[in-house]
């Protein structure tokens, strides 16, 4: 899948995984950078510390597992908050309210208020036409020099043309649309009134049908945002702060795209399955999608999804994701779910489709700004099999 170039607490065993010597840093209990909201790291709270001078020296060990039950249950809480924001993310998304101007064949008139689902735009696929294309229908676009259009309107059409737009302006860009008259509703048959005056169900259909035919202009999309676009949004509402409120990372949305993610060095690669994290960036092609949560399955329960294969003494992690996709059968803002399986020597990730598995050949990486990948990772990180020396002759 292509991309445009320019809640629940985290439930995650307590334990080693291939790898990990004993003593090792807990995974998935990387410092987090100070300042940031509630990103802001949680200092130790000294529970279980014993008075210097006491003790037999037993106590080392009984503050260590304290102090990674704290340090987990701020991590679950921390998870949680972003969890949250990704699934409102989702819901504006998947609810942009509009009002439309409806006309029956009998001269009758009234205003729906309809709900649409943000579909999926790119700059450029085999589906969508590229932004300026002799194809690409601009002309439906809305005016920011009309008369009443609202205040930002040509920002929010770059960005949604772009496929970056956010839910605010997808709903900015397609209200003026159906306020200028870009939106052609046909006149309904009276009998889809009801006997309040208000449109039936049947009704509402038909109005939303003609709203994404006017989103899906000709055989492209004409606005709406791809999968770099839609991690780019949760991210940056992850870091909002008071004081910040519309913080910007990396280069900008605009700049935003699976090439610059994969190579960007405010992202970091994640070696070890064992310590992906809410927040974490899955990339696979020039597709792009964002962990919501991460629980272990024992090798039984992943052994029996087909496709999946879990070797011996291998961990297998199920993962709820969340994407911008322009396929199945919801084109744009969706979940997804995925396992990925480590073993001693790699790792190997699989995407559920309709009855299957497939594997795909994945980079995990972590955007700085949601806090550091822990230094256990690489330690904990599969490794290859080394190759047996040549003898000489």
């Amino acid at each position: 899948m292509p991309d445009f170039e320019v809640p629940r607490p985290l439930q995650r065993p307590m334990q080693r995984p291939p790898g990990l010597q004993q003593g090792g840093q807990a995974p998935g209990l990387g410092a987090r950078p100070p300042g940031r909201g509630n990103q802001a790291r949680v200092e130790g709270t000294g529970l279980g510390r014993s008075a210097p001078g006491q003790g037999t020296g037993t106590g080392t060990q009984q503050d260590a597992g304290l102090d990674a039950m704290v340090q987990s249950t701020v991590a679950m809480a921390t998870d949680a908050t972003r969890q949250g924001v990704m699934d409102r993310t989702l819901r504006e998304f998947d609810t942009i309210t509009v009002t439309v101007p409806v006309s029956t064949k009998k001269g009758r008139s009234l205003t729906a208020t309809v709900t649409i689902q943000t579909p999926y735009r790119i700059n450029y696929t085999a589906t969508d036409y590229a932004v300026g294309h002799k194809s690409y229908p601009s002309s439906k676009l809305p005016s920011a020099d009309a008369e009443g259009a609202p205040a930002g309107l040509a920002d929010s059409t770059s960005r949604s043309k772009l496929g970056k737009g956010s839910p605010t302006d997808i709903r900015l860009v397609l209200q003026a649309a159906i306020d200028q008259g870009k939106v052609k509703v046909p006149k309904l048959d009276d009998k889809l009134l009801g006997a309040d005056g208000a449109l039936t169900a049947e009704g509402n259909l038909q109005v939303e049908a003609a709203i994404k035919g006017y989103l899906t202009a000709g055989s492209g999309r004409l606005i709406g945002v791809d999968c770099s676009g839609f991690v780019y949004q949760i991210v940056t509402r992850m870091i909002a702060t008071k004081d910040d409120p519309n913080p910007e990372w990396m280069h900008g949305v605009l700049d935003t795209g699976t090439g610059n993610l994969k190579g960007e060095s405010a992202l970091t690669t994640i070696q070890a399955a064992s310590t992906l994290r809410t927040g974490d960036l899955l990339l696979h092609g020039r597709h792009v999608e964002m962990v919501r949560s991460s629980t272990q399955l024992s090798a039984a329960d992943a052994g029996k999804l087909q496709g999946v294969t879990v070797p011996e003494g291998a961990q297998a992690y199920k993962l709820e994701v969340m994407e911008s996709s322009p396929e199945g059968g919801r084109q744009g803002p969706t979940s997804s779910e995925w396992v990925v399986v480590q073993s001693a020597t790699a790792l190997t990730w699989y995407k559920k489709g309709a009855t299957t598995w497939s594997q795909k050949s994945v980079v995990a990486r972590r955007p700085n700004v949601l806090g550091q990948v822990p230094a256990t990772d690489q330690e904990n990180a599969p490794k290859p099999p080394q190759k047996g020396r040549k003898r000489r002759g």
